[in-house]
Parts: C-alpha cells; structure tokens; sequence
C-alpha cells in the first residue's frame, strides 16, 4: 500500500517558508543543513511516497544546497 504526504511552502507565511522547509527536511528526510539565495521568496513542495520501508520525493523547490550533517 502506498501512503501519499503533501507538503507545501505556501502553508505557511512568506517570511517563515525557508525555516520552515529546512526544519521539515530535517524531520522527514534526514539531519541536513539547507541554504538558500532565495530564502526570502522562498518556494517548495513535497510528496511524500511511503512504500513499505522505502520513502520517496521528488523535490521541487526553489534554488538550495543541501548539507548532509552527522551528529
């Protein structure tokens, strides 16, 4: 059975989305730092797929580099 999540930057106020995308990644993919040149207009989404014990997303965003960290 697939299990189908919706995440949007637009959910929450301008100012807010990058924070916002950067502390949901943290959440549902993995420790990572983001940044962004774009964070003031900054734009995302995500579907998250959950097959069984693999997750997928295609990841359209607005402009951003992410940073794998270890703790």
């Amino acid at each position: 059975m697939v299990c189908e999540t919706a995440f949007r930057s637009e959910d929450v106020p301008a100012a807010d989305r990058f924070r916002y995308w950067r502390d949901l990644m943290m959440q549902t993919i993995a420790p990572l730092e983001l940044s962004s040149d774009h964070a003031d207009n900054f734009r995302a989404s995500m579907h998250l797929l959950e097959l069984g014990a693999v997750d997928v997303w295609p990841r359209p965003c607005s402009r951003c580099a992410p940073a794998q960290t270890f703790t």
